[in-house]
């Protein structure tokens, strides 16, 4: 953005991206409006401008509008406006909604401690350079864990303080 607003030529490198849908919604000249099932990493924009430029054209995009990100739809959001101290409760998620696709572990008491002291705890999940979401035995989110050489896990976000 920083090198765009100055002027300044940007050249992106080509990177993989994932495409599960592309639907064509409506479609009345000049405006196209396309429904998007993406992977993370893929700037829309950008597909905007290879899909004109594939019919030897050009785009402008003049709305985007994200209506997933997850297991989280724009069909569950409310408007910032409309939340209040009353009901702001009834609109929260349980914060390891945010990481179900990661692998889960229980932790026992022990490994609690180690965990909110910022220690590492034994690996029994098996796997390298994998993230490990640390929840306790209701399921509440307490740490993400990041394998390490196979034999440890270690804490890189803590949700937990020394008193759990």
């Amino acid at each position: 953005y920083d090198l765009a607003r100055r002027g300044e030529d940007v050249q992106l490198p080509p990177r993989p991206i994932s495409i599960h849908t592309l639907k064509l919604v409506d479609y009345e000249y000049p405006r196209i409006t396309l429904d998007i099932v993406c992977g993370s990493g893929t700037y829309v924009r950008s597909l905007g401008r290879d899909l004109a430029e594939s019919f030897h054209s050009s785009a402008v995009m003049s709305a985007l509008q994200r209506r997933a990100v997850g297991c989280f739809r724009i069909e569950q959001s409310c408007r910032l406006d409309q939340l209040t101290r009353d009901n702001i409760a009834s609109h929260l998620c349980p914060a390891v909604m945010a990481v179900e696709h990661l692998p889960r572990i229980v932790l026992s008491e022990d490994q609690r401690d180690a965990i909110a002291h910022g220690r590492r705890i034994a690996n029994s999940m098996g796997g390298r350079d994998q993230q490990v979401a640390a929840v306790d035995c209701d399921g509440r989110l307490l740490a993400i864990l990041q394998a390490i050489d196979g034999d440890a896990l270690k804490p890189t976000r803590v949700f937990m303080g020394d008193g759990h």
